[in-house]
């Protein structure tokens, strides 16, 4: 299973790496969302096997860390979004 899983990986992150570099906008998201769901294949089993608390704490801490780094790029924040969207425009 943890084969398959990492193969799978692989494939994602070539796929990904495929559409960054030829400017395929539909291949990069693909990619890039294949990427997240393979990440979460292979957490599944070890996520299980951590006791809840630890994880709802962790989850929690992750989420406060993320609150905290948006409110202080929050100035910046569109202009990386701006930036972005102006990149992918130009793909195809």
């Amino acid at each position: 299973s943890y084969a398959y899983a990492t193969a799978l990986l692989g494939q994602s992150v070539a796929l990904f790496g495929m559409g960054a570099v030829l400017h395929w906008r539909r291949t990069f998201f693909a990619g890039a969302t294949a990427l997240v769901v393979d990440v979460g294949i292979l957490l599944v089993d070890p996520l299980r096997a951590v006791n809840t608390w630890y994880l709802v704490a962790v989850t929690g801490l992750a989420m406060i860390a993320l609150v905290v780094f948006v409110e202080r790029q929050r100035q910046r924040i569109p202009t990386w979004v701006g930036e972005w969207r102006q990149r992918l425009e130009v793909w195809d």
